[in-house]
């Protein structure tokens, strides 16, 4: 039997050894495909993280090009204000023309100042003239007053002069300046009177009592 079917015991033993080839090979096909799937997992992971990866980078992208055009329009806004934007010739010629009309304007006010200052001299001079032109008229006509008094006097007979004419006039002619002070007085309060007036009834809301307290501080009389 042994020679027609062989030795059960060998038999045995290649089964023996067919199976315990067998489980190797099945144990290290399920480490393989435990390891696969495991690689598998991983790469889809990987995946996951490189996707997001190019979203972020998209979405960089697209924030780049946005600042590039917001750039870019400020740029073009920029270069149309300095083309706008006069020159430095220009501006240097405007500060002449400044320059020159305040030279001008500075000339012009020292003229002005000069002649103001030239017409007040004169003016002062054609006044100090006529105060001595009206003081020598005044003592002509008080020489001429003595000399009539002096006629009147030898006329009378007068010989006291503590009571004749002439002191009783001398004492009334001291009295003239007094009265015509009291009469400029006198007149300007009349013509205040009258402009008050006036104003009340043009502005009849015009408080006296502000106005009697005087200029208003600050005020460029």
């Amino acid at each position: 039997m042994d020679e027609v079917w062989g030795n059960p015991e060998t038999e045995q033993q290649v089964l023996t050894t067919l199976e315990g080839e067998l489980k190797i090979f099945f144990a290290k096909h399920k480490n393989v495909r435990q390891n696969t799937r495991k690689l598998h997992e991983d790469l889809c992971v990987l995946v996951l993280e490189q996707k997001v990866e190019i979203e972020g980078l998209h979405k960089s992208y697209a924030d780049s090009q946005k600042a590039i055009t917001i750039l870019e329009t400020h740029v073009k806004n920029r270069e149309e204000e300095i083309a706008n934007h006069p020159s430095i010739k220009e501006i240097s010629a405007e500060l002449e023309i400044l320059k020159a009309e305040h030279e001008s304007l500075k000339n012009f006010l020292k003229e002005s100042s000069e002649k103001e200052t030239k017409a007040k001299r004169e003016l002062e001079e054609k006044h100090a003239q006529a105060m001595t032109e009206a003081y020598e008229e005044a003592r002509n006509s008080i020489e001429d007053l003595f000399d009539a008094c002096r006629g009147i006097t030898k006329s009378l007979s007068l010989k006291r002069v503590g009571t004749s004419l002439i002191d009783r006039m001398t004492k009334l002619m001291r009295m003239v300046p007094d009265l015509i002070k009291d009469w400029q007085e006198s007149s300007s309060r009349g013509v205040a009177s009258i402009t008050l007036a006036m104003c009340k009834a043009h502005f009849p809301t015009m408080s006296f009592a502000s106005i009697a307290r005087g200029v208003p501080k600050g005020t460029n009389i």
